[in-house]
C-alpha cells in the first residue's frame, strides 16, 4: 500500500492554483442601483465587490487619478440574514471560531473580556480596542502588545471609531482565529474591562453573492437613509435609497494562475514511475487539496520520481593504547 510520508517545498511536482483578481470599471451614467446592477451583469461581471483594503486602495487610486469626486454605486445592498464576521474582509470573512460568554444577544459588535470570553454590545458603546498589527505606538497605547503583532489602545471609543483608528494606521481591528490566538490576545491587557476586536454582524450583502465581510462605512453610516451603498468622500461608504440615480462601478474577475513547486517523498515497494501508480498518488493528494489543480513535474530524464540514495556512514574506530609509567 502506498503511504504519503512528507510534503516539503522542493522540486518533484507542480501545484497550479487558480486565483481571481478584480478589475474595476467606472461608468459615468446615472442609474438606479438595480439598473446599474443589470448594466454591469450584461457588460462586465457585476456591480463592484470590494473584498478588502487592497481592493479599496485600487479604487482610490483609480478615482484619484482622474479627479473623480462623485458619489458612486457599489454592489453592496441590505439583505435579510445576519452572521458574525471579521471586519478585515477577504480571506478572513466569517467568524468560524467563537468564544462567547453566553448567547451573543442583540449587540452587533464584539469584544474580548476578562478570561478571554467574548461579549456582544451596541457598536456605540465606548471601549478600548486592539488593532491586529503593531504600528508605532503613541502615548495612549500600552506596551504589552509589542512584538506580538497586536496593538492595545486604552482610549475608549465606539467600535466604528476604533476601526477607523486602525484603518488610518494601515491595519484593522484584531482577528481571533483559534483558542491559542484568543489566549494570547487576552494576556495583553490586565484591565477588567472588555476591548473591541474586529467582530461584527450586519445584514448587508454583495451583488455577486461574495461573502466578503469588508466594510468601509463613514462613521455615522449606515444611518438608515436607504438600502444600497455608495462610495463617498475619502472612499468611505454611505447608504442611500436604491431608487436614487448615481454613476456606478462594475467589476470583472480575472483569473490569475500561480505555480508552486513542492516535493513529495514516498515510501513504496511499487515502481513509482509506473503511470498507474503515479496517477494514483496524484489523485490521493488531489483529494486532500480540493480545488487546487496538480500535475507532476517531469525530470530531464523523463522520470517523475528518483530513488533516494542511502548514505553509508562508516566509522573507523582506532584503538588507542595508554601507557602508564
Amino acid at each position: 500500500m502506498l503511504r504519503l510520508v512528507i510534503l516539503l517545498l522542493a522540486s518533484s511536482c507542480v501545484t497550479l492554483c487558480s486565483l481571481f483578481s478584480r478589475e474595476y470599471h467606472l461608468i459615468n451614467e446615472r442609474k438606479t442601483w438595480d439598473e446599474a446592477q443589470a448594466y454591469c451583469r450584461q457588460n462586465h461581471g457585476d456591480l463592484a465587490t470590494i473584498g478588502n483594503m487592497d481592493d479599496l486602495d485600487i479604487l482610490r487610486n483609480m478615482t484619484n487619478a482622474i479627479g473623480w469626486t462623485e458619489e458612486t454605486w457599489i454592489g453592496l445592498r441590505m439583505g435579510t440574514g445576519f452572521s458574525w464576521k471579521w471586519s478585515v474582509g477577504e480571506p478572513e470573512n466569517i467568524a468560524v471560531y467563537t468564544n462567547w460568554a453566553a448567547a451573543p444577544g442583540s449587540g452587533s459588535c464584539g469584544s474580548v473580556a476578562v478570561g478571554g470570553k467574548w461579549l456582544a454590545a451596541s457598536c456605540n458603546t465606548t471601549l478600548g480596542f486592539i488593532c491586529k498589527e503593531e504600528p508605532l505606538c503613541y502615548t495612549f497605547c500600552t506596551s504589552t502588545g509589542k512584538g506580538l503583532g497586536l496593538l492595545v489602545v486604552s482610549t475608549e471609543v465606539s467600535w466604528w471609531e476604533a476601526r477607523q483608528h486602525c484603518l488610518q494606521r494601515g491595519t484593522d481591528l484584531a482577528v481571533v482565529r483559534n483558542q491559542a490566538e484568543n489566549q494570547m490576545l487576552r494576556s495583553m491587557f490586565n484591565e477588567s474591562k472588555a476591548f473591541w476586536v474586529g467582530l461584527f454582524r450586519d445584514e448587508w450583502q454583495w451583488s455577486d453573492q461574495s461573502d466578503s465581510s469588508f466594510r468601509s462605512w463613514a462613521i455615522t453610516d449606515p444611518y438608515g437613509n436607504g438600502s444600497c451603498a455608495l462610495l463617498w468622500i475619502e472612499k468611505t461608504w454611505i447608504d442611500r435609497a436604491c431608487g436614487d440615480r448615481y454613476p456606478f462601478i462594475c467589476h470583472t474577475e480575472k483569473e490569475v494562475r500561480k505555480q508552486t513547486i513542492v516535493k513529495v517523498e514516498m515510501k513504496s515497494n511499487s515502481d513509482l514511475n509506473d503511470p498507474t501508480v503515479s496517477e494514483a498518488i496524484l489523485n490521493q493528494i488531489q483529494q486532500k487539496y480540493g480545488m487546487v489543480k496538480l500535475q507532476w513535474r517531469i525530470q530531464p530524464d523523463g522520470k517523475i520520481f528518483h530513488k533516494k540514495e542511502k548514505k553509508e556512514i562508516k566509522e573507523t574506530c582506532k584503538n588507542k593504547v595508554k601507557s602508564t609509567l
